[in-house]
């Protein structure tokens, strides 16, 4: 495969993405929608990014910076996605002319929107045989914004686990993959990955629990202020939950949340995680994505397969209340379920058959 590649979405994560690869060789094409492209002018002008790491600065020179979905991606062999999860839906419908059966498509991270893409294409008659899907649990950098084009990389990743749809495939994406993240680990399929995102509870536990701090002063850091004893007991409480459904899935390497994180994901590693986030200020709000996000993308997720298994995840219900009622949503009508996944009266073991084989 050649080092052309698309990057969907231009976020902080997409930025990061798009930078470090170009630095490193690759031919990027950088896509936003364009309702959300106000801040990329001087990107688009210039077609570069600058990457702060380490205290050096280094320069990321793109090829193409467009709204434009099919100059993005027609012809576009290999697709990544970095967008949070609220996003996937129109994306879905933007890229939905332009599939074709040679593509690799990644969503970095996916938390199972990849299995959300494949279902939309399948049922819309657009599905592509020879294409793949795949997703990883984590972005590859803890990083942010610093300036309109330049961003801050804290810290890489040194674990990120990767399913792959059929899973059958898994080796030849996986040769890709690490080309863009190098400490892409193989998983057994994509459920086992989406299971694997601990930001929902990492994210949604501190929030809640230091509210008032979040909307009452503006040095707010959640990572400096909020992750004090009992918000860390929650935290791992909350991630046993998680743990527990896995176990019933018939997953392993679970990569649990330990005393002592103080949510610096065993992604990152620790104490390296920690050291660069505890300055970040923010989030200020419940319309956070660590919460509009996390909850309905994440939790319920959970939530909804944990009950179809036959696991109680009492914990992660209340979060998911909570976090609904602070923002005046239904986050299981809105959310990622297994009803809107079409797998409420699905048997899991088939389930896992298709997602390895690709035939249902």
């Amino acid at each position: 495969m050649s080092n052309e590649l698309t990057i969907i979405g231009a976020g902080n994560g997409g930025k990061a993405l798009a930078c470090d690869l170009a630095i490193r060789g690759w031919k990027i094409t950088l896509f936003e929608i364009a309702d959300f492209a106000g801040g990329l002018k001087e990107i688009m002008e210039k077609k570069e990014i600058t990457r702060s790491e380490g205290g050096v600065e280094t320069v990321g020179k793109l090829e193409c910076v467009t709204t434009d979905i099919r100059e993005a991606v027609e012809g576009k062999k290999l697709i990544v996605v970095v967008m949070p999860g609220y996003g996937h839906k129109r994306v879905f419908d933007m890229v939905e002319p332009y599939l074709a059966p040679d593509q690799i498509w990644v969503f970095m991270p996916g938390g199972f929107g990849s299995y959300e893409f494949i279902k939309t294409m399948k049922d819309r008659g657009s599905w592509k045989e020879g294409m793949a899907v795949a997703e990883t649990a984590t972005l590859p950098y803890g990083t942010f914004a610093i300036g309109p084009s330049k961003i801050m990389i804290s810290v890489r990743s040194v674990v990120n686990p990767l399913g792959v749809f059929p899973a059958t495939r898994t080796d030849e994406v996986y040769e890709i993959v690490k080309g863009i993240e190098p400490a892409a680990e193989k998983r057994a399929n994509l459920l086992d990955v989406g299971t694997c995102n601990l930001n929902p509870t990492g994210h949604v536990v501190p929030c809640l629990l230091s509210v008032s701090q979040m909307e009452g002063r503006e040095d707010y850091c959640m990572y400096r202020h909020a992750f004090t004893p009992s918000v860390k007991k929650l935290v791992l409480q909350a991630d046993a939950e998680r743990v527990a459904l896995r176990e019933k899935l018939g997953f392993t390497d679970h990569h649990p949340l330990t005393p002592g994180y103080e949510m610096a994901l065993p992604y990152f590693g620790e104490p390296t995680y920690l050291a660069g986030r505890m300055n970040i200020k923010g989030p200020n709000s419940v319309k956070h994505r660590y919460i509009t996000e996390e909850a309905p993308y994440g939790l319920v997720l959970y939530s909804t397969l944990a009950h179809k298994v036959g696991v109680e995840c009492p914990i992660t219900d209340a979060l998911i209340q909570l976090s609904a009622a602070l923002n005046d949503a239904d986050y299981y009508a809105s959310g990622r379920t297994v009803q809107s996944l079409g797998l409420e009266d699905k048997d899991i073991d088939a389930f896992v058959e298709y997602l390895t084989t690709g035939k249902e």
